[in-house]
């Protein structure tokens, strides 16, 4: 019990019919629900799923994952759940079948980061767009010599398409 308390992430076990039987502090912490609201598993999916038809989807896919689960093996997810507070949060759930037939779920918050990923993604386009745009042939390649990427100008000069060109050596 210590262990789970002191837990860095959110922790819930649900029984084998997977009705809620506890919750970490973490976990209380993370979505802002007390465990008395959380242990009530339909009031508390009603409030972190809001729209009736993104809950049904989670609830079904959720379900879905975690009967078909064999002891021992996990099953991550990711959703975006409101907090008591309205506030989505993205999500990362991990279910673990344990050999009494009840589920060990570990939740943490990946908000931030796929935001950070979102950002990168958005600039890596951009500066592939850049690069795309300068009419003079341009290539780059790793240590090794492989090609990781090049300009539409260097795909005509050598006469190949992209995809021919990155991941291959001179």
């Amino acid at each position: 019990e210590s262990l789970l308390e002191k837990a860095p992430f959110g922790m819930a076990l649900l029984d084998e019919n997977f009705s809620f039987k506890y919750v970490n502090l973490k976990f209380k912490e993370l979505f802002g629900y007390d465990p008395d609201e959380v242990l009530n598993e339909r009031r508390w999916l009603r409030k972190a799923f809001p729209g009736h038809a993104d809950r049904h989807t989670a609830i079904k896919d959720w379900f879905d994952v975690i009967k078909a689960l064999g002891t021992g093996e996990r099953s991550p997810r990711v959703y975006t759940v409101a907090g008591k507070d309205g506030v989505p949060k993205t999500v990362r759930f991990v279910s673990v079948k344990l050999e009494n037939g009840e589920h060990l779920i570990t939740c943490e918050d990946i908000t931030q980061r796929r935001r950070v990923e979102i950002e990168l993604h958005k600039q890596a386009l951009f500066l592939q767009r850049l690069i795309d745009n300068i009419p003079s042939p341009i290539y780059y390649k790793d240590v090794n010599g492989i090609y990781l990427g090049c300009n539409k100008a260097y795909e005509a000069l050598m006469g190949r398409n992209k995809n021919d060109i990155v991941g291959k050596s001179i």
